[in-house]
């Protein structure tokens, strides 16, 4: 597993582990789309694509410990595993959840996920699923809040910054931006963040996507400390030094290309 650890100042224990770097193409390397956030006792998943479940047990991350999904949009590649997963907390005899499990969509993911536990014959007793819309703020608890912006790749499509409050008085933020065009909305709303995580899917400009150079300049005119690229096709393998020459030309601080348990300590 890769480590990349912060030169700088480190929120206590804010912890970002990529659990899928690809895409809805299947590929041996690179499980879809999800993100595993840590922090103050919580856990976060930043979409939640097919294989995410036997990513999270080989990169010894209890699923059992899930308290809040997002969703960045509905596309299977970043939704797919949410059934399973709540089959697993439904249906596991050696465990019963409690805690409430929280999901947050753009409008109409409620009733998706409930038509298809209904159509599946799941029946949720055990605990709650709580439902938020992205609102322009979300407060968590004390030391995190969300905050959405709509995003332009689908009709469900959200941007998300997390914002966190160490016990040392730093505070961090990640943004990141799911599938996306490119929109200096983004940059607007990234401003300043500690790590933006976007999109990169092809190596090459793609209706609906962001090429290298694009999602460069965003990352520039939002002054992030980080950059993270990640949603990689086939076409973007055995391209990553070369991607990276082209967007270290349009973007000056750290650059990072995810792959499937890639570590990042904010």
């Amino acid at each position: 597993m890769e480590h990349v650890f912060s030169k700088e100042q480190t929120c206590e224990s804010l912890t970002l582990k990529i659990l899928g770097s690809g895409c809805c193409v299947p590929s041996l390397s690179r499980s879809s789309p999800a993100n595993l956030i840590k922090f103050n006792g919580k856990t976060y998943l930043l979409d939640i694509g097919p294989g995410t479940l036997k990513q999270l047990n080989k990169a010894k991350e209890d699923y059992k410990k899930i308290d809040a999904i997002i969703l960045s949009h509905r596309h299977p590649d970043h939704s797919a595993d949410l059934i399973p997963l709540i089959q697993a907390f439904c249906y596991n005899p050696e465990f019963k959840r409690e805690k409430d499990l929280l999901i947050i969509g753009a409008k109409l993911t409620q009733e998706f996920i409930e038509s298809l536990l209904e159509l599946y014959g799941f029946n949720v007793k055990e605990f709650k699923i709580i439902f938020k819309e992205p609102d322009e703020m979300l407060v968590i608890d004390s030391r995190t809040v969300f905050k959405f912006i709509k995003g332009s790749h689908s009709s469900s499509s959200i941007i998300t910054k997390m914002e966190f409050a160490c016990k040392n008085g730093i505070k961090k933020s990640i943004v990141y931006t799911g599938d996306t065009g490119y929109d200096e909305e983004i940059s607007e709303f990234a401003e300043d963040c500690d790590l933006l995580i976007t999109e990169c899917s092809f190596p090459f400009k793609q209706k609906g996507h962001l090429s290298p150079e694009e999602a460069a300049e965003l990352a520039q005119k939002a002054k992030a400390r980080k950059l993270l690229l990640t949603h990689f096709y086939p076409q973007c393998d055995n391209y990553e030094l070369q991607l990276k020459d082209r967007v270290k030309e349009y973007y000056f601080n750290k650059i990072l290309f995810a792959q499937d348990f890639m570590e990042v300590i904010i």
